[in-house]
């Protein structure tokens, strides 16, 4: 439950920075530019290991599936 929430608000922080900093540029906004993409990757990537490191923490049956 930790990963996906630290992943989701580092994604509405980075979408509230980047509104905050463009205030009132007609420019798209961070996430929408190659940069952007670059950190929406590092996040993502970032979400899916973590969730891969923790993938037991989320598993009801501990033993073996068959």
């Amino acid at each position: 439950m930790l990963a996906p929430s630290l992943v989701g608000g580092a994604w509405i922080g980075l979408l509230i920075t980047a509104d905050a900093l463009r205030a009132g540029a007609e420019v798209p906004l961070a996430p929408f530019t190659p940069a952007g993409q670059g950190v929406a990757a590092v996040v993502t990537a970032l979400g899916a290991g973590l969730l891969f490191l923790l993938r037991d923490r989320f598993d009801l049956f501990q033993g073996r599936a068959v």
